[in-house]
């Protein structure tokens, strides 16, 4: 491997006669392979963190599990239907709830 990288940085120096662009690409090389291999680290490392914490969620579902099948429940989660408020200057101001045109029962079927 040594050799072979030697011998890169010699065609390199020799296709390069130019003062100084061999050098920078030399230099570009190897900056990039650092940097990947960084990242390689990186992302090894979130896997890990990710991996670790699906697994004390897994655990933690385990363990609780038999008290969520006797008290089974339904959890709902309503989207708000009101419009966001709006800004002018220092003052905000939201659209009373009764004054909506919110279509009720549409799509409802029971």
């Amino acid at each position: 491997m040594l050799i072979q990288a030697h011998y890169r940085g010699h065609l390199a120096r020799r296709r390069d006669s130019v003062r100084g662009q061999a050098s920078l690409r030399i230099q570009h090389a190897w900056r990039t392979s650092r940097l990947r291999q960084q990242l390689r680290e990186r992302m090894q490392l979130a896997r890990l963190e990710r991996d670790m914490r699906f697994a004390e969620l897994r655990d933690t579902l385990a363990d609780q599990w038999p008290a969520m099948r006797v008290n089974a429940h339904v959890v709902v989660h309503v989207p708000n239907l009101l419009p966001q408020p709006t800004t002018a200057g220092d003052v905000t101001t939201r659209p009373e709830p009764h004054m909506l045109q919110v279509p009720c029962g549409q799509g409802v079927e029971g």
